[in-house]
């Protein structure tokens, strides 16, 4: 249950932050060294992937105790 509202939560920030990302590097492109790419899909897939993964994994372990941390 928690894990299927993680997976719609990261599937609805990939895709907005897909489609700003693709807005935003238009502009940018200026900046990039001739023959670069600013929309390179394999890049917007890597890093899609490295997001969803690590807001995936699952949190084991216990909260430590706030009054030991201080």
């Amino acid at each position: 249950m928690i894990l299927l509202e993680a997976a719609k939560l990261m599937a609805v920030g990939s895709t907005a932050g897909f489609a700003i990302a693709l807005v935003v590097t238009r502009p940018l492109s200026l900046f990039l060294v001739p023959g670069l790419s600013p929309s390179d899909p394999a890049i917007f897939a890597a890093a899609i992937a490295v997001l969803a993964g690590t807001g995936l994994l699952p949190r084991h372990g216990h909260r430590p105790d706030a009054l030991l941390a201080v």
